[in-house]
C-alpha cells in the first residue's frame, strides 16, 4: 500500500482494499462456513468497480485454487454453486462498470500503454529494502523489511517444522515472491497478453495476502509465548511504513512522472505529459 502511495495508483489501492474480503469468502467456502459466497462476491465487484487488471489478476489466482482443489478431489457441489453465486453478485454489483468499460472500448480506440514486462531485480529489491525505498521504480517494487523477514522467517520453519496447513500457504507465497524475479526468462513473454501486467511486482500484493494467511496459520498452530511480540511486530511495520512515507514525501517530490499540479500547469500537464496519456482515446 505504501508503494501504491507513491504511485498515485488511487484506485489500484483501492482494489487491494478488497482483497482480504475475497479471501476471506474463499476460506469459509472451502470450510463450509456461512455467506462465504457473499463475501467473495461482494470483494470481486468492489475490485471491479476499482481496477480492472487486479480483477482479472485474482480471478486467475482464484482459477489456480479451483484447480488445485481439482487435483486434490476437494472441489464439492455446495463449493461449486457457492462460486457461482459469488460471480453472480460480482457481476451485478459492477455491471455499472463493467459495461461502461465495454461501451468505451467498442466505440473508441484506446492508448494503452507501452506492452513491457519489468521483472524485479534482485539487487535492485535488496538495496530498496534497506533503504527502505517506496520510490516508483519497477524493479525494485517490495514488501518492506517487516513482510520480508516474516517470509524469510516462515521458509526457515519450513525445515524445521513439519507439519501444518501454515506450510501450504508459505510455499505458495515464496513461489509467487520469487517467480517475480528476472532471473526467470520472462522476457520471452513480452509479447504475450501476460505483458498486461506491466510490473511483476504488482504481484507482491498476492505474496503479502498469502504471506499474512501464512503468518496466521502458523501462530495459531504454534502459539507466542509472549503476546507483546505481536503488538512490537505491529507496531514495527507501521513505524517502518510511516518512515518510508515520510522519507518519499520529503526527498522525491519529483520522481518519475511526479508533478506538483497547479492550476496554472494542470491542462498543460494532462496533455502534454506521460501522466496523461494512457488509455485516452487515440483519435481526439
Amino acid at each position: 500500500m505504501a508503494v501504491l502511495y507513491s504511485r498515485n495508483a488511487l484506485g489500484e489501492a483501492l482494489a487491494y482494499v478488497f482483497l482480504p474480503l475475497v479471501l476471506l469468502g474463499c476460506l469459509k467456502i472451502w470450510h463450509n462456513l456461512t455467506n462465504g459466497w457473499l463475501y467473495l462476491g461482494f470483494g470481486m465487484g468492489a475490485i471491479a468497480n476499482s481496477h480492472i487488471l487486479s480483477l482479472i489478476i485474482v480471478t486467475i489466482m482464484i482459477a489456480i485454487f479451483c484447480f488445485i482443489r481439482i487435483l486434490r478431489h476437494q472441489l464439492t457441489r455446495e463449493e461449486v454453486i457457492n462460486y457461482t453465486k459469488a460471480a453472480v453478485l460480482a457481476i451485478l454489483s459492477s455491471f455499472y462498470t463493467l459495461t461502461n468499460i465495454g461501451s468505451l472500448l467498442s466505440s473508441n480506440l484506446l492508448m494503452s500503454p507501452t506492452p513491457k514486462l519489468v521483472p524485479l531485480n534482485a539487487t535492485k529489491y535488496w538495496q530498496a529494502l534497506l533503504d527502505n525505498s517506496i520510490i516508483e521504480r519497477s524493479a525494485s517494487f517490495n514488501m518492506g523489511p517487516i513482510n520480508t523477514f516474516l517470509l524469510f522467517f516462515l521458509m526457515i520453519m519450513l525445515f524445521t517444522n513439519k507439519s501444518g496447513l501454515w506450510r501450504h500457504w508459505t510455499i505458495a507465497t515464496i513461489i509467487v515472491f520469487f517467480s517475480t524475479f528476472d532471473w526467470l526468462p520472462w522476457q520471452n513473454l513480452t509479447s504475450t497478453p501476460i505483458n498486461m501486467i506491466q510490473f511483476l511486482g504488482r504481484l507482491l500484493f498476492i505474496s503479502a495476502l498469502l504471506l499474512a494467511i501464512s503468518v496466521m496459520y502458523y501462530f495459531d498452530q504454534y502459539p507466542l509465548k509472549y503476546k507483546d511480540i505481536n503488538f512490537v511486530i505491529t507496531l514495527a511495520l507501521v513505524a517502518v511504513s510511516l518512515n518510508a512515507v515520510h522519507t518519499y514525501h520529503n526527498k522525491t517530490t519529483k520522481d518519475g512522472y511526479r508533478f506538483w499540479l497547479t492550476k496554472e500547469n494542470y491542462d498543460q500537464t494532462i496533455k502534454n505529459s506521460a501522466i496523461g496519456i494512457d488509455y485516452l482515446p487515440a483519435n481526439i
